[in-house]
């Protein structure tokens, strides 16, 4: 059993496939995810993907590329995989019942969108009485007609800075038993 667990939501081929839009410094997120991934293993916490599957036509459809986990992550076999149809992570899924059979108590939170399936884990698992703590660096999104990238991410730490979570810098963030 462990007691932490890696989340890493929605970081699929279809995210990267857009041709006008790039998820900002998605390269370094994917790296910093890679570390995550790297110090969970070493200290024994279970590393989890959530993969969205948003139906015929969408860009993440359970039957094209697009819904893959990003190969450049390295996911291994054993890995629990949680399909989800809808923004929030544990809606109609196995999230919470994998949580449970793990002894996971405290969620490392990483992914794609930031403002949307991530915040989502993240204000959900508060509600649902884990420990978060979001991994600066390791999450991200798009530009938007109305905001950057870059600002949306800022405004969603800011938020969930002691109101849903801790915000540490994923270089910063270790999986020993009680603290993320």
């Amino acid at each position: 059993m462990t007691e932490t667990a890696l989340l890493i939501v929605d970081v699929q081929i279809g995210m990267f496939g857009f041709p006008d839009m790039q998820p900002y410094q998605g390269e370094s997120v994917i790296e910093n995810i890679n570390a995550l991934i790297t110090r969970a293993r070493q200290q024994n916490a279970a590393v989890i993907f959530v993969q969205h599957d948003g139906g015929e036509g969408h860009p993440l459809d359970a039957k094209i590329e697009g819904h893959a986990i990003d190969p450049r992550l390295n996911k291994r076999e054993t890995d629990p995989v949680i399909v989800k149809q809808h923004c929030v992570a544990f809606r109609n899924t196995a999230l919470e019942s994998t949580l449970e059979i793990l002894g996971v108590k405290q969620l490392i939170i990483t992914g794609i969108q930031t403002d949307y399936c991530v915040d989502s884990a993240v204000r959900i698992a508060v509600d649902k009485g884990y420990e978060v703590t979001i991994a600066s660096g390791a999450h991200t999104t798009f530009d938007t007609e109305y905001m950057d990238a870059r600002d949306i991410i800022t405004h969603h730490e800011t938020i969930w800075t002691n109101n849903f979570g801790t915000v540490k810098p994923a270089k910063t963030v270790t999986f020993a038993k009680g603290r993320a």
